[in-house]
């Protein structure tokens, strides 16, 4: 299934298996679940969340430190 995919560097679409969840998402961008907030229709996503065939996600990555 595909997923549209917004990130800081632009919009993507990414084939996902159909039973993917965020996590498999992020394993397929590169991405580590700790480093990063998941959105979809302006609802944070934990990660074990099943995706949908045409789902709009909106990735945005967070910083931490001092």
């Amino acid at each position: 299934m595909d997923i549209e995919v917004e990130l800081p560097e632009g919009h993507r679409t990414v084939s996902v298996p159909d039973d993917a969840n965020i996590f498999a998402l992020l394993s397929k961008l590169g991405l580590y679940p700790d480093a990063v907030l998941i959105f979809r229709d302006g609802r944070v996503l934990p990660e074990d969340e099943t995706l949908e065939n045409g789902d709009s996600i909106r990735i945005m990555k967070i910083a931490s430190g001092g």
